[in-house]
Order: structure tokens, then C-alpha cells, then sequence
């Protein structure tokens, strides 16, 4: 199921309020009482007004301030909404991790909305981390897929993650496993080592090898509540500060990345650094963001705060 920010490119997120001071230097003074962020506009700066705004979030929290929906809105460059996403957290009591979520991705032609991805995962929990997650997907054929991944941690920063998985009408079950390495800087991974290998099918024998260093600063991320329901103990393919479910509590100032990836005889090699920059409010917040990607390309975004 695709994320908020993965869509995005794994993005960088801003948020301007006007009249706000400007500085683009550390400010690492959060405010009291907590900030919640309420919107975010993503523009890309190769565009032009009115349709440069190519991305539209809402985040809704309840009466005990835990989030209970995320919403994304896609449009493309003449203004038509390609995709929606939506993320609904749901609670035992209250418990502040989520119990369950449901996402649903909906894919647009023309304007209008035509086919839905839907999960459906529940959750378990040991002392505040994450063991084990099921999903009950619907994918936008229409066929039930299921996925189970059970999450064991090791001495010395390390966890292994070991996922099973079932499509409807395939006769193949398949397996992977996950072999992480993590260094952490104020309790955010700003290291990880990620090994992963192909369980079943056995043949052809596939793999990948992904290394993230992620340098920080020491300004609070306002995206950060948003991924406490189930915060995922490791980095996947949704990594950047506005990641659904891996938000760091810092804002990322450079994100540099290694991939390899192997599937019989063929190969296949990715690098990049990613950078940050932001404007700051006076209590220690972004105001304003910019990222830029390894091609050179700057997405900015927009935030607005309940």
C-alpha cells in the first residue's frame, strides 16, 4: 500500500505560516503546549500556479489528541486529482498505540475515481514495541491478499523482520526476511543497514541490500505524532520526515542511500543524497521546507497548524 510521502518521493515537508519570522538555522526550542499539525500543500517548483499544488493533507486527531485519519489528495500538472489516500487509526480504550488501521488508496482516470486498494492490519505490541502485524488486503482487481510480519529484536541494535505473504488465485506462498543493523542519534535511526532475502520461492534467488545515513537537526518534526500509533521499528521504502508510519522526531538535514538489489543473474545499483533546508517559526517549528533531490529537482510544501 503506498504512503502519503513515498508518493511524494519520499518527501520532504513544509509548512509556512504567514507572517512567521524566517531563519534557516537551528531553532531547537519546541513549543509548550504541543503543536499538531492540521494541513500540508506540496508544491513543485517545476510547475506553474494554480497547478504546481500537486499534493493536499489533512490530519484529524480525537479528544485525547491520538491521530485518527490522514488524508492525501494527488493532482496531476493540469489540475485533475489522480489518487487519493487515506489512514484511519483505531484504539483500545485509551491505549495511545493503535490497535488497528485501515488504508485505502484510490486511483483516478480522467478526474474521476475508478479502483481502491484497501488493507486492513492489526497490531500487537511488548512493552511498547512493535512484534507482529496481519494484513486483510483488497487489491484493485479485486482479489484478497494477506501478509504476516513478525518482528524480533536482537542485542546490539539489531532486529529481524520475517514477513509471509498470499495473493488470491497464486499457488505461491511467499516468504522474506529482513536483517537490520541500526545506529540511532536521539533516539532516531540515523543509521540502518537493511539485508533482506527471498525465503519462497527459493528460485530464482533474489535479494536487496539498502543503507540509509540520515544526518539531523535538532528542530522538532511536527510530522512525528503522526507515525506514534504504529511506529514501525525500522526504515523501508517510505523514508523522509513526513514518512507514515517511520516520522523521526527530528527534521532530517541530509538523507544519503545505497541499493542493491538482485533477482538470478541480474543486478541492479541505485545512490543519492537527498538534502534539507527549512524557514523556522520562532518556537522551533518548520515554517518552510524545501527538499532536493538527487536529480536537483525542489519539492516544497506548505503546513498549517491546528
Amino acid at each position: 500500500m503506498r504512503s502519503l510521502f513515498r508518493i511524494l518521493s519520499a518527501a520532504v515537508i513544509i509548512s509556512i505560516i504567514s507572517c512567521s519570522k524566517s531563519s534557516d538555522t537551528n531553532n531547537p526550542t519546541p513549543t509548550n503546549p504541543p503543536v499538531y499539525l492540521s494541513k500540508i500543500f506540496v508544491v513543485d517548483t517545476t510547475l506553474v500556479a494554480p497547478f504546481d499544488t500537486t499534493n493536499r493533507g489533512f490530519y484529524l486527531y480525537d479528544a485525547q489528541k491520538r491521530p485518527v485519519r490522514a488524508e492525501s489528495v494527488q493532482t496531476n500538472a493540469t489540475g485533475q486529482t489522480t489518487g487519493k489516500w487515506v489512514y484511519k487509526f483505531f484504539y483500545n480504550g485509551t491505549d495511545t498505540l493503535a490497535s488497528s488501521s485501515i488504508e485505502e488508496y484510490t486511483y483516478y482516470t480522467g478526474g474521476l475515481p475508478t479502483t481502491t486498494d484497501k488493507d486492513t492490519t492489526n497490531y500487537t505490541f511488548v512493552n511498547g514495541r512493535l512484534t507482529y502485524d496481519s494484513v486483510h488486503g483488497l487489491i484493485a482487481s479485486g482479489k484478497a491478499y494477506y501478509s504476516v510480519k513478525r518482528y524480533t529484536y536482537l542485542a546490539g541494535n539489531m532486529i529481524t523482520v520475517v514477513s509471509n505473504s498470499k495473493t488470491e488465485g497464486d499457488p505461491v506462498n511467499y516468504s522474506s526476511q529482513h536483517t537490520i543493523r541500526q545506529n540511532f542519534t536521539n533516539g532516531d535511526i540515523s543509521y540502518q543497514l537493511d539485508t533482506t532475502k527471498t525465503l519462497v520461492p527459493a528460485f530464482p534467488v533474489s535479494g536487496g541490500r539498502l543503507e540509509n545515513t540520515i544526518n539531523f537537526l535538532t528542530n522538532p518534526n511536527p510530522f512525528a505524532r503522526l507515525s506514534d500509533p504504529v511506529r514501525r521499528p525500522y526504515l523501508l521504502d517510505d523514508i523522509g520526515i513526513g514518512a507514515t508510519r517511520t516520522s523521526p522526531r527530528y527534521l532530517f538535514s541530509q538523507h544519503s542511500y545505497v541499493y542493491d538489489s538482485w533477482t538470478g543473474i541480474n543486478t541492479n545499483h541505485n545512490q543519492g543524497t537527498i538534502k534539507y533546508t527549512y524557514t523556522f517559526r520562532p518556537d522551533g517549528y518548520p515554517s518552510m521546507a524545501r527538499e532536493t533531490s538527487q536529480n536537483g529537482k525542489i519539492t516544497r510544501a506548505i503546513f498549517v497548524y491546528e
